[in-house]
């Protein structure tokens, strides 16, 4: 198993979106969500953080 540390900014726009529905796709179930909420559902994007420098 690797371990590395990862930063989750969430994605906006239209990389929101297109993130979002490739999850319901994959989990079709996650889409009703949208439909019990008012609000944007946050979809956050995994980025490997850089090693420490020493």
């Amino acid at each position: 198993m690797t371990v590395f540390s990862v930063i989750a900014p969430p994605a906006e726009g239209a990389r929101r979106d297109r993130l979002f529905e490739q999850g319901v796709r994959e989990q079709p179930g996650y889409g009703d969500r949208r439909h019990q909420t008012a609000r944007t559902i946050p979809v956050a994007v995994l980025e490997r953080r850089s090693a420490p420098e020493m």
